[in-house]
């Protein structure tokens, strides 16, 4: 009943509704940001014209251990309140985890009724990141938050972003936790960035300091992109290292790999095996940090090998044939090959993948014969060998050359054992700086004729066909001036005159003379009176029997018995 001030009373129903009230609180410990469920009956209150309706979730209010929490309108209902705990003044006076006691938890509505639940939740003092390390870093650096409960409070259920994007947790604990950088957007390169730790209960941690996200490192080249056991590769790039200080792992695809050198701008690496295919080039630093090229793929293939090799033995100077499969080792070309401790020179293409032709030289210390390895050295560092795949061997010896000396058209004869190294037949002999024609090759018995030159003295040098060379330094040869005709009397006449021919050297340093040609005619029945290497007196005799004899200026030619020939134009 209502009553006014004029004694007037008028009777009005009221309706006294079921008290709110709250069943319980979880959870019961919180920090910022912790979410904490309210449950209970008419936790919005009634009221209305009949009061029986609930009011609007608006007009609730929710204290919790003596501090206002931020109600969910969107989360709650009558039997549910859904509240988040709001920072608090740095002056706050919080409990801390070792030391609390739980004050009340109380719903009020607008009408200012209010419901409690004693001991219901502790507001205790925010969790801390107190230090980041490393304090940069960049995509996939491994960082450790270090502070105090950073769970939140809550069970470990937790996520930490770097400037709003999530990180990888691989280890936490209350007091430390263990991410791995996302990758951020170039926008935030080089800019210092915050760092978030959300537990599942809402609490939100902090860290007390911004962390550094540098600019990536970049692969730039990677040289060769493909290759074999073997192979040395060079990366080259910026910040290599990830913006640490050293590398832990790396990926050349699917190849297993050993670092030869290394530095921050440029990488040489070992490849030791692996699996054949094909992947992408990683490089992860002591930090956890990586730089990658997925558009850069590198290959792992097969090794080259030489299938064949001829001849199968020989000497200095043979010339030889590698074939096989990917001589080049999948480089550019083949830059050296060797035959034991020997090295040999390449003749042919060395680009080419499948033949290549060398010319071996020397192997110290051969006397008898050995037989050595091949090995090819590739530009990409890869070497190929075929082991004990060929023979040195034993040196031709070079016994005697007759004569020592002479001049051009000399017949020499020369004579020892091994003289064709391992080939069919001798194709050039030099004796000292004469050039000759040969006539006659075996093991044992060379013949040659002396073809031209300039006069001198040097060391007789023999070559097989294979292009084994048998070089005699105890045997010098000597080309001499050719022999020279001073006069002839009489300077004309036929054949039958008796005729004196005088000058140097007639006999081309051999002892007699072996025949004579007059105008390119033989002579026959050549009658020799007096010879010497200054004086020669003869009778021509005839022509021989069928020679076609033109009369007129021509020439006289002697030939001595060394094959010398000495000429004089008439």
């Amino acid at each position: 009943r209502v009553t006014t001030a004029t004694q007037a009373s008028t009777a009005v129903p009221w309706i006294l509704s079921p008290a709110s009230q709250i069943l319980s609180v979880s959870p019961s410990l919180g920090q910022s940001g912790t979410v904490v469920s309210v449950r209970g009956r008419n936790l919005f209150g009634l009221g209305g014209v009949d009061g029986r309706a609930p009011l609007p979730v608006a007009t609730v209010t929710v204290t919790l251990d003596g501090r206002v929490a931020a109600v969910d309108a969107s989360r709650s209902t009558p039997s549910l309140l859904v509240a988040r705990i709001v920072a608090c003044l740095a002056s706050c006076n919080l409990s801390t985890v070792a030391n609390y006691t739980r004050g009340p938890a109380v719903v009020t509505s607008a009408y200012g009724a209010s419901s409690a639940l004693p001991n219901a939740f502790a507001r205790l003092r925010d969790g801390r990141i107190t230090s980041l390390s490393p304090p940069q870093g960049q995509v996939g650096t491994r960082v450790t938050l270090n502070g105090t409960q950073l769970f939140g409070y809550g069970d470990g259920n937790l996520s930490v972003t770097f400037d709003g994007v999530n990180a990888t947790v691989t280890a936490s604990s209350t007091g430390s936790i263990q991410v791995i950088v996302p990758l951020l957007l170039n926008s935030s390169f080089d800019l210092p960035i915050s760092i978030l730790v959300t537990a599942i209960s809402g609490a939100v941690v902090p860290a007390s300091q911004t962390w550094l996200s540098l600019t990536p490192g970049t692969i730039r080249t990677v040289s060769p992109l493909v290759g074999q056991e073997g192979t040395y590769v060079t990366i080259n790039g910026t910040d290599l290292f990830g913006n640490g200080t050293e590398l832990a792992r790396i990926q050349l695809g699917t190849a297993n790999v050993s670092v030869i050198n290394s530095a921050n701008t440029h990488i040489v690496l070992l490849v030791t095996g692996g699996r054949f295919g094909t992947g992408s080039v990683r490089l992860e630093s002591n930090t956890g940090a990586v730089v990658e090229r997925v558009d850069l793929l590198w290959s792992l293939r097969p090794p080259g090998t030489i299938t064949s090799i001829s001849p199968l033995h020989g000497q200095r100077g043979t010339i030889v044939t590698l074939q096989g499969v990917q001589l080049t080792g999948y480089a550019d070309q083949v830059v050296a090959v060797a035959f034991g401790n020997a090295p040999a020179r390449i003749v042919s293409d060395a680009r080419n993948t499948s033949f290549l032709q060398v010319q071996v030289e020397q192997h110290s210390g051969v006397l008898n014969s050995t037989t050595v390895d091949v090995q090819l050295t590739t530009s990409s560092g890869v070497v190929l060998v075929s082991r004990r795949a060929w023979t040195y061997l034993t040196p031709g010896v070079v016994s005697s050359v007759n004569p020592a000396l002479g001049q051009v058209g000399t017949f020499v004869t020369v004579t020892g054992t091994g003289m064709l190294n391992g080939g069919a037949s001798i194709a050039q002999v030099r004796l000292g700086n004469a050039t000759t024609t040969v006539l006659a090759s075996n093991d044992t018995y060379v013949r040659v004729r002396v073809t031209g030159g300039a006069p001198g003295n040097a060391s007789l040098l023999l070559v097989a066909d294979t292009g084994a060379t048998l070089m005699q330094d105890n045997q010098i040869w000597t080309l001499r001036p050719a022999g020279n005709i001073s006069s002839i009397s009489p300077s004309s006449g036929q054949f039958g005159a008796r005729i004196v021919i005088r000058g140097s050297n007639l006999l081309g340093y051999g002892s007699s003379v072996r025949s004579m040609t007059v105008n390119g005619v033989p002579v026959f029945g050549l009658s020799l009176y007096n010879q010497t290497d200054t004086y020669i007196s003869c009778q021509l005799g005839a022509a021989n029997p069928g020679s076609n004899i033109s009369a007129g200026v021509g020439a006289i030619t002697i030939e001595s018995d060394t094959g010398a020939m000495v000429e004089k134009r008439l």
